[in-house]
């Protein structure tokens, strides 16, 4: 399964193509029973099962095995698990791979401009801090360093002239 289900962050083409490589060819999709929340564990955005909810995105179709990896890489750095799920692409059924927390987060949904404001610059350099570890440390030693690299990536954000 190449299709990969996109929402909150990872929406946001810049951090994309930090993490991955490339901005890819992005699909609109809506995943239905989930709901995507904003906690401060997750300001990227968390998604989980919320039956009744839906929750809008993209899918990424044509993405190389690297490309996959990376995804993989990023997304287990925050603490996110993999595992497939259905989507409305183009108004027809396709199965996709999300990622999604384990366990609900408590937080507000999610709302795309404050993320533009406030988080976007920061998410995307953190993103890029993370992403210069792949392939030389694991992502699971990543997320107990999650705060401290947000705080770095703020503070560049920040000197670049960004929120």
């Amino acid at each position: 399964m190449t299709e990969i289900f996109l929402s909150g962050a990872l929406c946001h083409a810049p951090l994309l193509t930090t993490v991955i490589g490339r901005l890819p060819e992005l699909r609109s999709a809506t995943l239905s029973d989930y709901s995507l929340i904003w906690s401060d564990d997750h300001p990227e955005g968390c998604l989980f099962a919320a039956p009744g909810h839906k929750v809008g995105g993209a899918v990424a179709v044509g993405l190389s095995e690297e490309e996959l990896a990376r995804l993989d890489y990023y997304n287990q750095a925050l603490g996110l698990k993999a595992q497939p799920a259905a989507v409305l692409l183009d108004g027809k059924p396709a199965l996709c791979r999300l990622w999604r927390a384990e366990t609900p987060p408590t937080g507000v949904p999610w709302d795309g401009a404050v993320f533009q404001a406030r988080w976007a610059g920061v998410l995307t350099a953190t993103a890029g801090d993370i992403m210069a570890l792949f392939g030389k440390r694991p992502a699971s030693d990543l997320r107990g360093r999650y705060g401290p690299m947000l705080v770095r990536g703020a503070s560049r954000s920040r000197a670049a002239g960004g929120a």
